[in-house]
Formats: C-alpha cells, sequence, structure tokens
C-alpha cells in the first residue's frame, strides 16, 4: 500500500490547516473531557479542575519541542538556539511532554495541595487519548515511519522517502499506526479498570491507573522502537534513544504497580 495523502486539510493561502493540527485539537479536547470526568467524579471543584488545563496544555508543546531538541538533535540546536522556538516546523518528543506533564502535575499538586498520585490517575486516560492522536497525526503527516521491511502490511511513505532524498520509496512498518494501537490498548486498560472499581463500589487504590499507564505504554514504546526508523543517527548502543528514554518511565510503572499492590494487601 502507498500512503501519499497531502497533510495539507485546508489551505486557505495564506493560512493552511493540517490534518495533525486537527487531530492534536481533537485529542487535546478530548483529553480534557476524560480529565474533566476523572477530577469531578473524585469530587474536586470546577476551579481545581479547570484551572489545570491551560497548564498541561503549555506542558505538552513546551516539553515536547524541548524534548526533541535536546535528546534527539542536541548538537544542531545548541548551534541554533532561536530555532527551537519554531515548533510549527515539526520536531516534537512525547517523552519530553510526559516529563513537562509529570512537572506541571507536581507543582499543581503543590500549589493545589491535592495528592499528587491521585492528580496523575486523574491525568492517565487523558495521556493515553493524547498519545494516540499524535500518533494518528504522525500517520497523516507521513512523518515517524517505520523501518524498511518485507512484510505484507508494510507501506511505502513517499512523502517521507522524498524528503529524505531517497532514489525510490520502501515498504516499511507502519509503526505509526503500531503505536495508535498501543494507545487504544492502553487507553482500554485503564479505562476498563477505572469502570470496573465503580461497579462494584469499590475504593480504587491510588496510584493504580498512573502505574499501568506507565507500564504498558513505555513497555510497549520500547518493543515498538525495534520497528521505528532511527530518529537520532544510529551509535554504538544497541538500543534507540526511544529506547532509552523508555526504560526509566517502565521501571518507575511496576515499582509504583507493585507498591500499590502491597499496600492494597496491608
Amino acid at each position: 500500500m502507498v500512503w501519499n495523502l497531502d497533510p495539507v486539510f485546508i489551505d486557505f493561502g495564506m493560512v493552511k490547516i493540517h490534518y495533525y493540527g486537527v487531530v492534536f485539537a481533537l485529542g487535546i479536547f478530548i483529553g480534557y473531557l476524560f480529565w474533566r470526568k476523572q477530577m469531578m467524579g473524585q469530587g474536586f471543584s470546577e476551579k481545581e479542575t479547570e484551572d489545570f488545563v491551560l497548564w498541561a496544555f503549555i506542558a505538552v508543546i513546551v516539553g515536547s519541542r524541548l524534548g526533541h531538541c535536546l535528546f534527539y538533535e542536541p548538537g544542531y540546536y545548541l548551534k541554533h538556539p532561536q530555532e527551537i522556538l519554531f515548533f510549527w516546523q515539526g520536531g516534537l518528543a512525547s517523552h519530553g511532554a510526559t516529563i513537562a506533564l509529570l512537572l506541571t502535575l507536581f507543582f499543581y499538586h503543590r500549589i493545589k495541595r491535592i495528592p499528587f498520585l491521585q492528580l496523575c490517575d486523574c491525568f492517565a486516560l487523558s495521556a493515553s487519548v493524547g498519545a494516540t492522536a499524535v500518533r494518528i497525526g504522525n500517520f497523516l503527516n507521513s512523518e515517524i515511519v517505520g523501518r524498511k521491511t518485507e512484510v505484507p502490511w508494510g507501506m511505502k511513505f513517499p512523502r517521507y522517502d522524498y524528503s529524505m532524498r531517497l532514489p525510490e520509496s520502501v515498504l516499511r512498518h507502519p509503526s505509526q499506526l503500531y503505536e495508535v494501537a498501543l494507545g487504544l490498548f492502553v487507553f482500554s486498560v485503564i479505562f476498563f479498570t477505572d469502570r470496573s472499581y465503580g461497579k462494584n463500589g469499590k475504593k480504587r487504590p491510588v496510584g493504580l491507573l498512573s502505574s499501568l499507564f506507565l507500564i504498558f505504554y513505555f513497555t510497549g514504546r520500547f518493543l515498538v522502537e525495534y520497528f521505528k526508523e532511527y530518529q537520532a543517527l544510529p551509535s554504538s548502543s544497541p538500543l534507540t534513544m526511544g529506547q532509552i528514554l523508555s526504560i526509566p518511565f517502565a521501571l518507575v510503572g511496576y515499582v509504583l504497580f507493585f507498591n500499590v499492590l502491597a499496600k492494597k494487601e496491608q
């Protein structure tokens, strides 16, 4: 299959609306709805719920941009620091967004005096929605493609190959769709876990949803990296930058999960 969609959704001449932007906006909005539902369901006020939204939006943009610049192309951006601000030119990293969101949640917890893990639990569904939306946008943009392959479901991304000045388009893993499937899986695990506690009338252990997100999403990210094209030049390390960055998040998730289980059994 050849995937060659024009990334521009609507062209107004001077102003262009891209599919990525539309999907990103929808992801933010749907994520907000889940955040609101979770926070209100936990008994927090509307002000406590709404005040965080702008913070989170800024954290996603700034964190993902800085993450890409510092993790994947530090040499270039240290020489051209002004271009760090050109986020519209592309180059966003989910690990950077995760770090920024966790820091924002921590500061919000300190300011509002709301338990940190409780805030993270309320945000877990929103995070999985956002992660899924971004990968849909990557697919529509023909970016963050997979490595060369001969599997029957391999796809050609001529726009990407042309941008990389390759002589011809080749079959690649549709790794963006692998990550879309991963995001939907993580969302389902968190959603049905949360729902099961609501149906049974049991109190959900604090930190459970956060740990499930960290475990399943970042373990999945580690595995999907084996099918993705390198986002940085291959080095002597057997792991990609995405895998190296995923390991700490996954480990924190496992530690948190077993800690939650230990407290539950007490």
